[in-house]
This record gives structure tokens, sequence and C-alpha cells, in this order.
């Protein structure tokens, strides 16, 4: 069965709020990288407020917490249908984001990225639990694949009884991305079609559609 594309969130790391605004007339589900838009508070609201199921997302470095956490807390506040989080950021960071998510509906992603390498499955399928532990409505967990098998690894998790979105970063990993979705993933990350790609190996909007195209039943 080929998927809808809802399944696909396309993400966004754009300085120019006016740009981030225009990719979005394209789409109907996207990640928003607060921590590459050169916009203020209000400029956060005006994103969130438009009608498109978004994803929060402000990664470190950047922004130090507090920064971070304001910017969060406008997309929540203005409308954000997911807001994504670090496991491995401070407890007391994180669990202040997840009640302020929770007092306005958001649902919330707990993350874990590894560039370096997959882990076995049974690190894996600890990580995902751990991200439960911290709280998660989902877990997304992103791995650096250097070898076809790792795909597998990653897949793997998808047999379990938690909701998860598998990611396998770099050129080798683009199979989980094309494949997750597939196999019951609730959705997967691509990059916008005129746009920059937030992840290495990451496909653009046209070339998911294009693929699973390929593999749909006839």
């Amino acid at each position: 069965m080929k998927p809808l594309p809802d399944k696909l969130c396309v993400s966004i790391a754009v300085a120019d709020p006016a740009r981030c605004r225009e990719l979005l007339s394209k789409y109907t589900f996207a990640e928003i990288r607060l921590d590459a838009l050169a916009g203020d508070l209000v400029d956060i609201g005006r994103i969130f407020a438009l009608p498109v199921t978004l994803i929060a997302t402000c990664r470190p470095g950047p922004h130090d917490d507090v920064i971070r956490e304001r910017r969060l807390r406008a997309a929540i506040e203005a409308g954000a249908a997911w807001v994504d989080v670090e496991r491995e950021a401070p407890d007391a960071w994180r669990e202040a984001v997840a009640a302020a998510a929770c007092r306005h509906g958001s649902r919330v992603i707990v993350s874990h990225h590894d560039f370096a390498g997959t882990p076995d499955l049974p690190e894996l399928r600890r990580l995902v639990a751990d991200c439960f532990t911290h709280g998660a409505d989902l877990a997304k967990v992103a791995c650096r694949v250097r070898a076809p098998r790792e795909n597998a690894r990653l897949l793997a998790l998808l047999d379990d009884d938690w909701p998860v979105v598998p990611v396998g970063m770099g050129t080798a990993g683009r199979l989980t991305r094309i494949m997750a979705p597939l196999l019951g993933s609730p959705f997967t990350f691509c990059a916008p079609d005129d746009g920059p790609s937030t992840a290495p190996g990451q496909l653009t909007h046209a070339e998911m559609l294009a693929a699973w195209e390929c593999l749909a039943d006839e």
C-alpha cells in the first residue's frame, strides 16, 4: 500500500521567516528548525499559526537552553502539533518544555541522534525505552548508517509496540527513510524540493514520493 503524503514531514531549516512561510505553502506537514530560523518570537508565532501540521524543533548550538525553551514555547503556544526535545537534554529543561506542550495540546517527540554509527539492536531498543521514560509520546531514533545491514536494525524497531520513527542518516541509510512508513512508522523526514536538506542522506519530498510510487502495488 502506498503511503499518503501526510507520512512525509518536510524538514525546513531556513533563516528568513518569509522564506519559511513560502515553503510551507507547498506542504501539509513540516518540521521547523527553530535553531536555523533568524526571526523573533513574533515570527515564530506567525509561522506556527499557519494551517499546517508542524513540529517545533530547536537543536542545541546557536542558542542556549533559555532561548531554546522560549522559542519552543512560542511555537507550542501558537499551535505546534508536536515539539521535539533531545533525549540527552537536561531533565529539568526537557520536562519544562514537555509540560508546556501538555498544557497546550502539543505532543512530545523525544529524539536520539547518533552521528557516529548505529548501535546493536538491544541498545537501540534500550534507547527507545529511555525516550518513553523521559516522557515521549513518540520516539525518534536517528543513527548514521555505514553498512546496509544497519538499516535492518533500525527498521526492526517497528516490530515493537512503541511508536517510533527510525531514521538512517547518510547515503547508506536512505532505505530506512523510504521503508519505515511502509512498515508502520508514523512518518519520516524529507527535504523540501527547493530548499536545503537538514541531515545527510535526506531525500527530497518529490524523490520520496517517486520512490513510493515505484513500490506501489499495481
